[in-house]
């Protein structure tokens, strides 16, 4: 039987991002974003949910085809939620469902995280193999380049690639991609959201497992993690990004933050 491809249409809500959770789905503005359940929910039992997990989908850019590869019935994966480059951000499970984005894993003192733990998956390529300086390729073949590095490679272009090893495991360097500034500008709210909803923790995968580098170490959890623990998105709580006498939306100031902090 041919595999039934869906028209995905996702919301984008990188602009003065509120979110709330209600009975487990995720609404912005008293309505909730797009729903695409995935293939796999019949007999999925529920779940507390104590943690939020931080993924990158390691392939390509491309949201559609990402979405319906997740929600397939016949692939070994899926996820709560779905995160693109621009913003773009669709849910595919109740936050309290139990999905298969863990794998063997732990952390504070439980294992199994599927039984735990909701998750989002942001589209981002992964680890990087160097071709040249500034130069990258990715495991399934397309070649990422920094235009400030080598203005003269073809490829994608994309400017703050970093070449390091991973910050938890180490091991060889790689070339990892900056998250956009669309992508934590979403993400940073929704995460507050769900933190706060279930007094969950916001993790990363890679600190559950040393099999897994992602969401790697231009995530910017930590700094998310600041803003979820310590503040909240209000133009009073970002006042420290702002330039002195020009007034900036909550969206430019959490852009700032972003491109000021990519190290």
């Amino acid at each position: 039987m041919a595999k039934i491809e869906r028209n995905i249409n996702p919301g984008i809500f990188n602009d003065e991002n509120t979110f709330e959770i209600k009975d487990h789905m995720v609404y912005k503005n008293g309505k909730q974003i797009p729903y695409y359940p995935h293939e796999k929910l019949n007999g999925r039992s529920e779940i507390d949910v104590k943690f939020f997990t931080y993924h990158f989908t390691a392939g390509r850019d491309n949201f559609t085809g990402t979405a319906n590869y997740l929600i397939d019935k016949n692939t070994k994966v899926d996820i709560h939620l779905l995160l693109g480059s621009n913003g773009e951000l669709v849910q595919m499970a109740p936050l309290n469902t139990k999905c298969w984005h863990m794998g063997n894993s732990s952390y504070d003192g439980l294992n199994h995280l599927n039984n735990h733990a909701c998750g989002i998956e942001v589209i981002n390529p992964g680890p990087l193999e160097k071709v040249s300086n500034g130069v990258y390729r990715s495991w399934f073949g397309v070649t990422y380049y920094d235009p400030l590095v080598a203005p003269s490679a073809t490829g994608v272009s994309v400017e703050g690639i970093e070449y390091k090893p991973h910050h938890i495991h180490g091991g060889e360097k790689k070339g990892w991609i900056p998250y956009t500034p669309e992508q934590i500008s979403t993400l940073t709210p929704l995460a507050e959201a769900i933190c706060d909803h279930y007094g969950a923790k916001f993790i990363g995968h890679d600190e559950t497992t040393s099999r897994k580098t992602d969401p790697g170490p231009l995530s910017q959890i930590d700094k998310i993690r600041d803003i979820i623990s310590g503040r909240n998105d209000t133009e009073e709580d970002f006042r420290f990004y702002e330039e002195p006498a020009k007034e900036k939306t909550v969206k430019e100031k959490i852009k700032n933050y972003v491109e000021e902090n990519q190290d």
